[in-house]
């Protein structure tokens, strides 16, 4: 979805520093909605492949419509907790690769203007000197907070 939206009209808008929350709004919600459906429609296809895989050929072929509807709306209900779940985490990777590639470029950037004498906005600046002080600790605050959010998540879902 970033390389379509990079590739579309509209720009993709940097989740964690975000210029305002009606332009990153939008393409989080479809980036979420996106997951949940492609993961969701992976669950079923799964559930449903190992099921007819159980069964003998006689007896998964003499499934009526209604009947197929029904296991579909079952495995639905079952599996739909988890592909919510798969598409938050896919929210908190965007996340954490906007905020890494924001913060990256930026130092390479500040780097190039600093070796050709060229001034660099503040906020350059800033996500340069963030970079470099970046740490393993950092990184486990992150973790954190996803593991939280999943915390969160998973007894409500279930």
């Amino acid at each position: 979805m970033t390389s379509v939206a990079e590739d579309g009209q509209r720009k993709w808008e940097n989740m964690r520093y975000p210029n305002h929350w009606t332009r990153w709004l939008p393409q989080a919600l479809g980036l979420f909605l996106i997951a949940f459906l492609v993961s969701t429609t992976l669950n079923i296809a799964v559930q449903l492949w190992i099921t007819e895989t159980r069964t003998t050929e006689a007896e998964a072929w003499r499934m009526t419509f209604e009947e197929f509807m029904t296991s579909i709306r079952w495995r639905f209900e079952y599996m739909g907790p988890i592909s919510f779940r798969a598409a938050c985490l896919a929210l908190l990777v965007i996340v954490l690769l906007d905020a890494r590639q924001r913060l990256w470029t930026d130092a390479g950037r500040f780097e190039q203007r600093q070796r050709k004498g060229h001034p660099s906005s503040d906020q350059m600046i800033s996500n340069a000197k963030t970079w470099s002080e970046l740490s393993f600790l950092d990184s486990l605050a992150w973790v954190a907070v996803g593991v939280f959010m999943m915390l969160i998540i998973t007894p409500v879902m279930r």
